[in-house]
């Protein structure tokens, strides 16, 4: 019978990683699934504060991306003269670690995430080198469920960016991407900027 073959510790590892990285994938849908109903039901709490964003994009950094196995690093840079910003440090931070490690997962290079502090508005941009999106693809990128066409077998849920650009809008700005297939893309969150003392 079948079940009197012997297998091997290196066979069954095997097994045990494929259960486990589908378990992980459910439970990240299930996760996401249940972030988004939250949204439609208008049952996320938004509690914005002054932040220093360049202390905060450092912090997120460290705690997030600093210990890879591939010792790849974000190379955090700064356009403008710095000023405070009033986010949701919560949200923000659930934001810029899907659209970072998004950069990580669909590249090989270090990605870049830009702070450019502008008169009218502030923008983060997380850039990468990678595999980018292909321009049919472009249109459908933020829809529930939808998954660029050239990220087969990479893991995901197709609901990381839904749930990304609703975030952003709750801080009345909006999250647009920039790519080119095989090139790399560019992922932006644009912040209108309150001076503080208003």
């Amino acid at each position: 019978m079948y079940l009197d073959v012997p297998t091997s510790q290196a066979s069954i590892r095997g097994h045990i990683g494929v259960i486990y990285k589908e378990i992980e994938h459910v439970s990240e849908l299930l996760s996401d699934m249940l972030t988004i109903s939250k949204i439609e039901a208008g049952r996320v709490s938004f509690h914005p504060r002054w932040l220093d964003p360049i202390e905060f994009c450092s912090q997120l950094i460290t705690t997030h991306f600093s210990a890879r196995s591939d010792h790849r690093r974000v190379q955090l840079e700064r356009v403008g003269a710095p000023y405070r910003a009033y986010l949701d440090e919560k949200l923000m931070s659930h934001v810029l670690i899907n659209l970072v490690s998004n950069a990580f997962k669909f590249s090989t290079q270090n990605p870049r995430l830009i702070i450019r502090f502008g008169i009218s508005d502030l923008r983060l941009e997380v850039t990468d080198s990678g595999i980018g999106i292909p321009a049919g693809d472009m249109a459908n990128l933020f829809q529930a469920f939808f998954r660029a066409s050239n990220t087969i077998g990479i893991p995901g849920t197709g609901l990381g960016l839904v749930i990304a650009r609703q975030y952003v809008e709750l801080h009345k700005g909006r999250l647009t991407v920039q790519s080119k297939n095989k090139k790399g893309s560019t992922f932006t969150i644009w912040l209108p900027h309150v001076p503080e003392d208003v």
